[in-house]
Formats: C-alpha cells, sequence, structure tokens
C-alpha cells in the first residue's frame, strides 16, 4: 500500500490531492475495497474522493485519491489512514492502516513576506512610507498577488500530470486520459477552444466506456499537447524572470 503526498507542500486554504494505492497479486475478487475513511481532524476538510481499481496481468490495483484541504499553517499530522474491506468468504469489515500520514502546510507567501521586509528594512519612516505606498497601489499588489496564485495552481497542473503517469504505468488508460482532459479543461478558454480539447475528450470517454485501447501514439500525443497547454498557461503567469521547470513525457 502507497500513500503519494503532493509533490510540493499544499498551501493553506487550497485542495490538493492525497493519493493511495492497494495492489494484491491473485484473484480480483479475493478482496472487496470499500470506500476510504480519514481520521477526523480539526481545519481538515475532504472536498472530493474517487476511487478506481484497474488490473495489468496478475496485479490487482485499486487507487483513492481525496481532495483535502487544510485551513491552518505548518504540520499537519493526518494520523493513520484506514482501507476498510472485505473478503470472498466473510461479511465481516476489516482494515489495513497507511502509515502516519503528516502534511507540511504552506501560506500564501506575496503580501506578508512584502510587509514584514519593508519594517525590517526601513524601521518607523518605512512603516509610513509603506503605509502610503500600499494606499496609493492596492490595484497593482492585488495583481500581482493573483498572478502569484495563478503561477501556482498552473505549477500544481504540471504536478498533476506527472502523477498521472501512475495510472499509465498500471493500465487505466481510461482514468489516464480523463486526467489529461479534465487538467486540460483547467487550462482556460484559449485551451479548451482548441479542436484537439475535444478529441481528447471522446478520446478518454471512448478508452473509459467502450473498451477502446488507445495506441501508444495516441497516449504519448494527448500528454504532450496538454503539457504544452500547462506550460504556457504557467509562462503567462511567470513574472519576468521566473522559469518553468521541464519534465519529460
Amino acid at each position: 500500500m502507497d500513500v503519494e503526498t503532493p509533490l510540493r507542500d499544499p498551501v493553506v486554504g487550497k485542495p490538493f490531492p492525497l493519493r493511495i494505492v492497494v495492489t494484491w497479486e491473485g484473484d480480483a475478487g479475493e478482496y472487496s475495497l470499500l470506500p476510504i475513511e480519514l481520521p477526523e481532524k480539526e481545519g481538515v476538510n475532504i472536498v472530493n474522493s474517487t476511487m478506481s481499481s484497474s488490473r495489468m496481468g496478475q496485479t490487482n490495483r485499486v487507487e483513492y485519491v481525496v481532495q483535502l484541504r487544510i485551513d491552518r499553517k505548518g504540520e499537519t499530522n493526518l494520523g493513520m489512514v484506514a482501507i476498510p474491506y472485505r473478503t470472498v468468504d466473510s461479511e465481516d469489515r476489516r482494515s489495513v492502516e497507511t502509515d502516519p500520514v503528516t502534511l507540511n502546510v504552506r501560506s500564501n507567501p506575496l503580501p506578508m513576506q512584502i510587509l514584514m521586509g519593508a519594517v525590517a528594512a526601513g524601521g518607523l519612516v518605512g512603516v509610513v512610507l509603506l503605509s502610503r505606498s500600499l494606499a496609493m497601489s492596492r490595484r497593482a499588489r492585488r495583481k500581482a498577488e493573483r498572478r502569484v496564485e495563478e503561477r501556482e495552481d498552473a505549477q500544481a497542473l504540471l504536478d498533476r500530470i506527472e502523477q498521472l503517469k501512475s495510472l499509465r504505468v498500471a493500465g487505466d488508460l481510461g482514468g489516464y486520459l480523463t486526467g489529461l482532459a479534465e487538467i486540460a479543461g483547467e487550462c482556460g478558454a484559449s485551451a479548451v477552444e482548441f479542436s484537439a480539447y475535444g478529441e481528447l475528450k471522446r478520446l478518454a470517454e471512448k478508452t473509459k466506456f467502450d473498451g477502446y485501447h488507445p495506441s501508444v501514439e495516441e497516449l504519448d500525443s494527448s500528454y504532450r499537447t496538454v503539457h504544452r497547454w500547462v506550460k504556457r498557461a504557467a509562462e503567462q503567469h511567470s513574472a519576468p524572470g521566473d522559469s518553468v521547470p521541464a519534465t519529460n513525457g
């Protein structure tokens, strides 16, 4: 059983995925896995959760993706996550538990860092000047804050693309393509208006629901297209001098 936390520390108040993968060898019907159970923690909210299953060779795989939102900064211990199940020959409910899950939640960095840096550098005179400057530049500051949030959202999409690769490796091609289509839909109107977006959605639906098996070229092309859209969105929201990390398809 594997627990995959986000590649970057989550931001306070923003949803992020927690992924748990359970695998076993042999008969898929030997175990019946049930919806996941997270310990109740103050300030930790479940936004959404999904559960999908696949099989490759003799390996059975069930993947849980829980969208969480944590409303306080700092270290949050989620505790051990219970995976309930039943066996084929018993109605008794059993469970296995993950190792304790701990996350470090960070704040949106821009507004407070600007204020504290100015106070430390300029003392009382700096505070007076800063107050005047802030009063005159609220619009510019809000624009900068939005740019930081949009850039972080775009980086989160890049992280999600990388996490999707595990579905392709496991043979869940419908889930893989559906995930790419969902990410593409979050890249803005410019991406959604492309005919390639509609083709990707149709390919995902045909693969997930009609038993279609896409070719390697179709899978690679879909990945490259969505990755290009996400990277373009990240670059659009980057300030001068920022760089967007490249990833390999």
